[in-house]
């Protein structure tokens, strides 16, 4: 789905795919906000530092604050014609330390990261023990 903002798509545009990783800590989520940091948002925004242009990603799914993810995948449509590898390498330059973009490819035009998903898989650290672990206190319950 374009926002009324994005850039129009003009001949040349190639559509990627995106492995992202990201510790949800300090997002308020993952789907843009007004006003609130959110993984969406530093995507989008790295992708408009690297392409010059306006990008809006698409997400396979949303995450609620706090919460991490080790393979959300998004696609975005840039133009230049770049290899998906020059794709992963400029936005991991302009992303933050707490989202990287773990591997590009070339998608179809039509690629829907959400309604192309074949399943989805959700996995829940919860720690049972004593003594506390300081390593866990950010990323398990």
């Amino acid at each position: 789905m374009r926002t009324e903002t994005e850039s129009p798509r003009v001949s040349g545009d190639r559509r990627y795919a995106l492995l992202l990783e990201y510790d949800g800590t300090d997002f308020a989520g993952s789907q843009r906000q007004r006003d609130a940091r959110t993984v969406q948002g530093e995507v989008e925004e790295a992708a408009r530092r690297f392409s010059g242009r306006v990008v809006s990603a698409d997400f396979a799914g949303r995450t609620d604050s706090g919460v991490h993810a080790a393979g959300q995948v998004a696609a975005l449509t840039l133009g230049g014609g770049h290899a998906p590898e020059t794709v992963r390498d400029a936005l991991n330059h302009y992303l933050p330390e707490d989202v990287a973009v773990r591997a590009a490819g070339l998608a179809g035009e039509g690629f829907d990261p959400r309604r192309d998903a074949r399943g989805r898989v959700c996995r829940y650290r919860l720690v049972d023990g004593r003594p506390r672990s300081p390593l866990g206190r950010r990323w398990a319950w």
